[in-house]
């Protein structure tokens, strides 16, 4: 990661919590770079280079945290998207080619936005640092939605560039700060993935005038989910909606993840959505310890099972079941109350 400039502090006011598995994912990488540290105490190159890769995330994490805790009023301003692009493949091309690796940009006409410019570098140097470890050459794009609102594209991530990498999680902060939906995709070519990310908030949908006197099910932005499941597919797309939904989840593959940052940690699971059977060894006792320690309100069990959904008891203590093919449409129906 890079030192930003003085402008990324220029950010609007914004408020939510660092999710805990974020904090893990960034002690796993100061973990590792002491470990390098140690190995290459003998190589005065090496040291020197890992140090710099320290301070240049130090300096990266102080000016997210003032962007993000909003110390001065926002600097919103016309920004040419592709021309950002440009700037930041220009600064990380250094990293890429050390890698082996290359990051391109797709050919486009400029497309202008208005927003906080130095925000924006976080986000272009969180995507293209996510994209780095993945190992694999990338394509980077830009796309207009409609006439505020544009899309950045990077097409081709290997997938060692995992959801639970920090660059992605730091990304995933962000974006939900700042309104942004964020999405990630099976790539079209095997073993690769999409990352889009949308520069603009998602228009809200109208409000039908025949259902004004219906009683409506609304979402508890106070929710804090629990995604856990083997699956890789269906798990990313419960981030994807639960990021877009506003809610702070955490995204874990087995218990014994889950087991360990709850002994670690204080995450505040209250609701859990979860691909592994609620009769599997082990997963009635931790919803049963989530019950106890943060009263479980919401348990909803994925099945391969199409169009399944079943609506579970309201005090989370039987899960609700819903079909892995269709969370699209049911999974922040069955979250809400």
């Amino acid at each position: 990661m890079k030192p930003s400039p003085a402008s990324a502090l220029l950010a609007g006011p914004l408020s939510l919590e660092v999710p805990a598995f974020l904090l893990s994912s960034l002690g796993e990488w100061l973990a590792r770079h002491a470990l390098r540290l140690q190995a290459a105490a003998g190589d005065p190159g090496l040291v020197l280079q890992a140090g710099t890769e320290l301070e240049q995330l130090g300096l990266e994490m102080q000016a997210l945290v003032h962007a993000l805790r909003g110390t001065r009023p926002a600097a919103a301003e016309p920004v040419d998207l592709q021309a950002a692009a440009a700037q930041a493949l220009q600064q990380w091309r250094p990293a890429w080619q050390k890698a082996g690796l290359q990051a391109e940009l797709q050919a486009g006409p400029a497309l202008v936005q208005s927003l906080d410019a130095g925000l924006l570098q976080h986000a272009l140097d969180l995507m293209l640092g996510h994209a780095l470890s993945g190992g694999r050459d990338v394509r980077l794009s830009v796309a207009a939605l409609d006439e505020s609102r544009q899309v950045l594209r990077l097409s081709g991530v290997g997938q060692a560039a995992s959801e639970d990498e920090l660059h992605w999680q730091l990304l995933r902060l962000l974006a939900r700060a700042r309104g942004w939906a964020l999405e990630r995709r099976e790539g079209q070519h095997a073993g690769t993935v999409d990352l889009t990310l949308h520069l603009g908030h998602l228009a809200a949908e109208p409000e039908s005038v025949e259902d004004e006197r219906l009683p409506r099910r609304r979402l508890d932005l106070a929710l804090r989910v629990l995604v856990l499941d083997p699956h890789e597919p269906s798990r990313v797309e419960s981030a994807r909606l639960l990021g877009q939904a506003g809610l702070a989840c955490d995204c874990l593959a087995n218990l014994d993840q889950a087991r360990e940052l709850l002994a670690a940690a204080d995450p505040g699971w209250n609701a859990l959505v979860s691909g592994i059977p609620a009769d599997a060894s082990g997963m009635a006792d931790f919803a049963a310890s989530l019950r106890e320690r943060y009263g479980l309100r919401r348990w909803i069990e994925l099945v391969d099972e199409e169009f399944r959904f079943d609506i579970g008891v309201p005090d989370g203590s039987r899960p609700a079941r819903l079909g892995r093919q269709d969370l699209k449409n049911t999974l922040l129906a069955a979250l809400a109350a």
